[in-house]
């Protein structure tokens, strides 16, 4: 009993308010830098957020210009604010809805730019002066010496600003958006300590690639009356300024809700009053419980750094979008009940963070699933990428269809027969690209001379049909099994044996027009492109559901594995117009973008489990502890779920597929806590044999089932240093 005191007093001194996260534990969130991926293309966030959280409560340096699709660049130096939702790693820019500002001096109500931050609004700050950790930011504004922090719940962000002596304000942007502008907004003061307000959004005002139409509600409460207030302009410019004549310590809590003014009203009270430091603690209490699910044996703080942001990052999204009385706008436009979710960015993330999910957090991934489903229900469609409501039919695809079918062999909890409903309806009946998918199932590909991406549709489809083969083999539907079977081998259809690669093909049978300069393989294209965000050495790999099959195209294993060496190791040159997203080459290996995840896998189907090793050692020196440590955009999980595979030792190439293929471990031990308390424990050890052991037996090929690894047991790499 004395040694317990004793452990219980001693962290109580040592941590102040942070407190113990648990007795016997470690504090994971310390190994969390929110900023990595900040600086270059990763276009991440520092703010304050929880796991799937609705607010993601974070600084913004800038909303225009590709890499600042999150609202922050790590290369800026001001900031116009702090807004309530952010956008982790995409590609394309939305969100920054409510826009909060302490500010003293002479009033001003516009931003400014970054050249000149006293023009408006904006403060300039330094690095040194700022900090971020799970579920709280700080910043110095060095304009106005001004302290700023802030923390979350899942639908409230909590300020605390600490002005100098004198006078001060707080003021409230609703046109702020990252990539465009408001459409329309409101603000009124309820009473001297209270705020309401909305502002919507949609295409028309810029914003993200792809319709939108969304609505975000606010109820905001001081911790003290203001002294004064003003309200200014109407519809696209609404702002509003509260005066204090000495506000010294001032905190501000804000709910919010994509539902109504009323479900703001009520998601504001998951903060009874305004205990910031109890907030901030609690955030870091729920941070740790999910990041502890994985632990590294390791004494490395950079690699643990890596490894625990990474797993940060893939936490962060989908995002929380119903409120605490459950109720959200559904695709339908109509108010529905139940915990539903939104940012399916599936394009990306059907190829390692719902796989990752599925294994290590499943009860989340039912939960995604669940609302994947309800989307269908309420649009008719599965989504293909959907942001707060809207399907923005962006990247190609549907991808939601491998997240079901994977989650479905995984043992996760849904409705099959509504899936298969859901499947069947995508592929048959009345896609988006309707006009253009009766061509691959009039011709057996998207023809080049009519359709955009034709080879990157067709192979995608390809893998679509294989999921949905899957699905309807194991529940009995064997004439749908035989045709989606059928139909999966369609991308034999673009393969030209002359050159060895995929290539567009004309609705008339004849291989695409590449005139004067001929193929290149190399040749990225901006528009009327045959790849999507890739070349056809990029998409030469994309056949996860038959890489036996694309072996035997290419002539055999040896020919095979050639040909991934020549990926590897040719020259890092693309040529054409190409595209940002193409980025972290390794020969034309581009890591930065998903057509090549899965590729340095492929070896192990080659019989060359030492060439994946080889590789994987190679990508995953492309992560880092700083700021500029994701070598592309986060992609809202992809990117770090596919270190988190990697660095476990194996990686999920043909989702939908019970089956990993192996790599190499990056640390010397870790820990997977799964379900029920079995537990998955990995180590990695110098040996002459580079074999893999599971349970002590070495296992034949490169390859572990799920079902293995569900189970628990010890997966022990010996690798030949």
């Amino acid at each position: 009993m004395k040694r317990s005191i004793c452990v219980i007093a001693l962290c109580l001194v040592t941590i102040s308010f942070e407190g113990c996260v648990s007795v016997g534990k470690e504090d994971l969130t310390k190994y969390v830098d929110p900023f990595i991926g900040t600086d270059g293309h990763g276009h991440t966030f520092p703010g304050a957020t929880l796991p799937f959280g609705m607010v993601q409560l974070s600084p913004d340096t800038g909303t225009e210009g590709w890499d600042w699709c999150s609202g922050y660049h790590y290369s800026d130096n001001s900031i116009m604010g702090f807004s309530h939702t952010h956008l982790s790693g995409t590609g394309c820019a939305d969100y920054g809805n409510i826009l909060v500002m302490p500010i003293n001096g002479e009033l001003k109500t516009v931003p400014g730019t970054k050249e000149r931050p006293e023009e408006g609004y904006r403060s300039r700050f330094s690095h040194d002066r700022e900090k971020a950790e799970p579920g709280y930011y700080s910043v110095f504004l060095d304009d106005y010496g001004i302290e700023a922090e802030l923390t979350v719940t899942e639908h409230t962000g909590l300020h605390r600003y600490t002005f100098p002596e004198g006078d001060g304000y707080v003021l409230f942007d609703l046109s702020h958006r990252i990539g465009g502008r408001a459409v329309d907004s409101d603000i009124s003061a309820v009473n001297n300590t209270t705020v309401e307000g909305y502002t919507r959004c949609d295409s028309s005002g810029g914003g993200w690639c792809g319709p939108t139409n969304y609505t975000v509600y606010f109820c905001a409460k001081f911790n003290k009356p203001f002294d004064s207030h003003g309200l200014l302009g109407e519809g696209k410019n609404t702002s509003g300024f509260f005066y204090y004549t000495d506000p010294g310590e001032l905190l501000l809590k804000i709910g919010i809700s994509f539902t109504s003014a009323e479900g703001a009203r009520r998601n504001l009270e998951e903060v009874k009053g305004f205990e910031f430091d109890d907030v901030r603690k609690r955030a870091k209490e729920e941070w740790n419980e999910m990041l502890d699910r994985i632990e590294l044996r390791d004494g490395n703080t950079e690699n643990k750094k890596v490894f625990y942001t990474a797993l940060y990052h893939a936490l962060i999204a989908p995002n929380l979008f119903s409120d605490t009385d459950g109720r959200y706008i559904g695709m339908d436009g109509m108010v529905h009940t139940g915990k539903h979710y939104t940012v399916f960015s599936l394009w990306d993330t059907f190829r390692a963070e719902h796989p990752m999910l599925a294994m290590v957090y499943p009860e989340w991934n039912e939960a995604f699933i669940d609302s994947i489903l309800k989307k269908y229900e309420q649009s008719g469609f599965l989504p293909i990428w959907e942001l707060a409501n809207s399907e923005t039919y962006c990247m190609i695809g549907v991808h939601s269809i491998p997240v079901l079918v994977d989650g479905y062999f995984k043992g996760m909890s849904m409705n099959a027969d509504l899936a298969y409903e859901a499947i069947k309806s995508a592929l048959l009946t009345d896609p988006p690209e309707a006009e253009e998918f009766r061509y691959y199932i009039d011709l057996g590909y998207m023809p080049a001379d009519i359709i955009d991406e034709s080879v990157s549709k067709t192979l995608e489809f390809c893998y679509n049909d294989w999921c949905m083969a899957q699905l309807t083999g194991a529940l009995g539907r064997d004439e749908d099994y035989r045709q989606f079977s059928k139909r999966s081998m369609n991308y034999r259809n673009l393969f030209n044996p002359e050159t060895g690669f995929f290539q567009g093909k004309n609705r008339n049978g004849s291989w695409q027009d590449y005139g004067k300069e001929g193929f290149d393989p190399r040749y990225i294209a901006s528009e009327h492109r045959t790849y999507t965000e890739a070349n056809a050495w990029q998409y030469l790999w994309f056949v996860p559901q038959d890489v036996e099959g694309l072996i035997s195209l290419m002539g055999g294993r040896e020919k095979f594995v050639d040909r991934l060496d020549e990926f590897f190791e040719q020259p890092s040159v693309i040529t054409g117009p190409g595209t940002s997203d193409v980025s972290g080459m390794i020969g034309q290996y581009a890591h930065g973008n998903e057509p090549s995840h899965h590729v340095a896998y492929l070896y192990d189907y080659a019989g060359a489990h030492e060439k994946t090793q080889q590789r994987i050692n190679e990508i995953m020196k492309l992560y880092t502890a700083e700021p500029d440590g994701l070598c592309g955009n986060e992609d809202v999980g992809q990117m770090s779920a596919w270190y988190i595979f990697s660095a476990l030792g194996f990686y999920p190439v043909c989702p939908g597929k019970n089956e990993y293929a192996l790599g190499i471990p990056a640390f010397e031990e870790m820990v997977v806590h799964l379900q029920e308390g079995k537990e998955l424990r990995i180590r990695k050890e110098s040996n002459p044999d580079n074999e893999v052991l599971w349970n002590g037996d070495p296992l034949n090929d490169p390859f572990i089932g799920y079902d293995m690894i569900k189970g628990g047991g010890e997966l022990v790499f010996r690798v030949r240093e």
